[in-house]
């Protein structure tokens, strides 16, 4: 179905006016995720699939929850979880375990209490910059 718009314009003798159409793009919801590769700015991803793929589950629950938790204008891919509303007791134990062991990989901080990030060159913020300052700042670097 297309639609019409009607506009109108006023111009002098020596004016003409220009239209372009303009198509958007259709394309699906995303996240931006690192490829594992360097760029020309010495910037080294973190490959988030491969390492996905490697996870026990304790450690799936972790980046799943944090990353459910982004809303879909998060610029700096930090997220406010509030464990016990969120997780029942036997996933909140199983999601300390596996930030334990996320930390460690260097995956995933918390920037605060009750917030998380997943690390900025695995889970590429639309902010770039802002999101790897909050991960330089955070308590637990």
């Amino acid at each position: 179905m297309s639609k019409s718009i009607v506009m109108q314009a006023s111009l002098e003798a020596d004016e003409y006016l220009e239209t372009k159409l303009v198509r958007r793009k259709v394309q699906p919801n995303y996240f931006r995720i690192g490829n594992g590769t360097m760029n020309k700015h010495n910037i080294e991803s973190i490959d988030l699939l491969n390492e996905v793929m490697k996870m026990t589950k304790a450690e799936q629950l972790v980046i799943t929850t944090i990353k459910n938790a982004y809303a879909w204008d998060n610029q700096d891919n930090e997220a406010f979880i509030p464990l016990s509303r969120v997780l029942s007791k036997s996933n909140c134990v199983v999601f300390r375990k596996g930030y334990k062991i996320l930390k460690d990989k260097n995956l995933v901080r918390r920037t605060k209490q009750g917030h998380y990030m997943i690390n900025p060159n695995a889970y590429i913020p639309m902010d770039y910059q802002k999101g790897l300052e909050l991960w330089d700042l955070s308590e637990d670097n």
